[in-house]
């Protein structure tokens, strides 16, 4: 007779509020690091909306956070999962990272983009067309760029959340004997 197994129960991790305060630091850098991005030109790339004149202190300051910014995010992703993880079951992590991604990644995708190449578009070329003759060209070139080819540098920050993604998929049902 098979009886019905009670669910596992999983421990409430302690709050790591060292983590919590290291989180909130490193996004509201992001408001100081973008609002920045506006005045740098140099070899990191431009932002989509750039000041015709430059500035060398903001440029110090985006090359200097630019180096372990983007570390320090993968830091907290891991020591967030590593904590979920003993909170939540690996399915219902993965459809919590899925509406946390993939939902707002496809709303960015659809809204957010388009608009800022879009503006870069017609500032640094001699392009007349509506915004909406663009947004289907940007899709077609969306698709054939990142899809195709693989993400350039200017596009890469779209795409730096999903191997994580993808890896911690792997990791967990490699864990769990899914795969």
């Amino acid at each position: 007779m098979n009886a019905i197994e009670p669910p596992v129960e999983l421990s409430q991790p302690e709050r790591r509020d060292d983590l919590d305060w290291l989180r909130v630091f490193a996004v509201l850098l992001l408001i100081y690091f973008h609002t920045a991005a506006i005045f740098y030109q140099g070899e990191l790339g431009e932002f989509y909306v750039v000041n015709d004149q430059p500035s060398p202190v903001l440029s110090l300051f985006i090359e200097f956070v630019y180096q372990w910014h983007m570390p320090l995010f993968f830091f907290l992703s891991g020591a967030a999962t590593h904590f979920s993880l003993k909170a939540r079951t690996a399915q219902k992590y993965l459809v919590e990272r899925f509406q946390r991604l993939c939902i707002p990644f496809g709303f960015g995708i659809l809204t957010i983009v388009p608009p800022q190449v879009y503006y870069r578009l017609l500032r640094q070329s001699d392009y007349h067309d509506s915004y909406w003759q663009f947004y289907p060209q940007f899709f077609r070139a969306f698709v054939q760029q990142v899809i195709l080819n693989g993400p350039t540098c200017g596009l890469l920050f779209i795409w730096q959340p999903y191997p994580r993604f993808v890896y911690r998929y792997l990791y967990i049902s490699d864990k769990l004997n899914c795969i």
